[in-house]
């Protein structure tokens, strides 16, 4: 993802590294995360990823999902339960 490793491996160069005091101001800094993972059923076995930190980020809307009160989840547990005994 950046400019330049030592195993070879092509770069995308997507991404720049910046010291700390190059950050603009009014800007917020964030962490990663490289995700290793072996998946054997798969095609493609072994996967990395990279996650962002978002937990720390602010963002102008509401970015998370809604969750069900316990009322409404009662009530989807009980329906499923019932349909499974008939």
């Amino acid at each position: 993802m950046t400019q330049s490793n030592d195993a070879g491996v092509a770069s995308a160069d997507a991404m720049d590294f910046i010291f700390h005091h190059e950050v603009p101001n009014g800007s917020k800094v964030t962490y990663a995360n490289f995700v290793c993972d072996y998946r054997p059923l798969k095609d493609e076995s072994w996967r990395v990823r990279l996650v962002v930190g978002g937990d720390i980020l602010h963002y102008e809307f509401d970015s998370g999902s809604p969750a069900a009160s316990l009322l409404e989840t009662k009530i989807l547990l009980n329906s499923v339960i019932s349909d499974a005994r008939c």
